[in-house]
């Protein structure tokens, strides 16, 4: 992959192969928790929101392995004990168990290969579930040959709208791995001088509230600090960039690996 070609990309899963030979764990699960986070409206159990939130916290090292376990538990548990009203799996909480840690501490799958499961689960609920999706309608039914076609027919439009409506989802998924990793080809020197108590306060408010309307003015304090790095300072002031946590400025300034 050039860079040109990661500046671009709307694949996530090839950015992700790209990066897996320097892969951070820290910031692979921070991605997981974001491709979920904008789904959880299709969640019924609060207990999966729970589960996200230990997932950030534990990639911060503030939880230990047990806690993030229990937390794992108590969403698998909700769904066990079916309250009424309820409904089972939609695909959107195995992503978000899976997001909250299945490599780690359990350790039977690599943190690649749980993130590449979040996006494909991620993508495919946010297909099925999309809101303004219509369903080709099944033809009129004369016998078992027609009936056999209408299916395999309507399947063939059904699996084309999944991939239309996933490759929407996918762009959002690059977009993120982009605010997450920054541009590899183009690694940044931060200078400790811009870490200003200004810049500080605006990061770690952003991180914590995980509301970051405030990046351009954390733009305009890392110039004020003297920095002058059109990378990051773009980074901040793009305003067709999201952003989440693990932001790669944010994470510069609070010192984060």
């Amino acid at each position: 992959m050039t860079e040109a070609e990661w500046l671009a990309c709307e694949d996530p899963d090839a950015m992700l192969n790209y990066v897996q030979d320097a892969v951070n764990v820290r910031k692979l699960r921070l991605f997981c928790v974001a491709c979920c986070r904008h789904l959880m409206h299709l969640v019924f159990f609060p207990e999966f929101v729970g589960a996200l939130d230990a997932a950030e916290a534990y990639a911060d090292g503030l939880i230990c392995d047990e806690t993030l376990r229990n937390a794992e538990r108590c969403a698998d548990k909700a769904v066990a004990d079916g309250r009424p009203g309820d409904y089972g799996y939609r695909g959107i909480e195995f992503a978000a168990l899976h997001a909250a840690g299945s490599w780690k501490p359990t350790g039977y799958i690599s943190p690649i290969e749980a993130t590449l499961f979040v996006t494909e689960r991620t993508r495919w609920v946010s297909a099925r579930y999309f809101p303004e999706r219509v369903h080709p309608p099944l033809p009129d039914i004369r016998d078992l040959r027609d009936f056999v076609r209408a299916v395999e027919e309507q399947t063939a439009a059904e699996d084309a709208i999944d991939a239309r409506l996933g490759a929407v989802e996918g762009q959002k998924q690059s977009a993120l791995l982009r605010d997450i990793f920054g541009n590899p080809f183009r690694p940044v020197s931060f200078d400790p001088a811009w870490r200003t108590d200004t810049t500080v306060s605006l990061a770690r408010s952003m991180y914590e509230s995980r509301e970051f309307g405030a990046m351009p003015i954390l733009a305009d304090a890392l110039q004020d600090a003297g920095c002058e790095d059109e990378h990051i300072l773009n980074h901040c002031r793009d305003a067709s960039q999201p952003h989440v946590r693990g932001c790669w400025v944010c994470d510069l300034v609070l010192g984060k690996a």
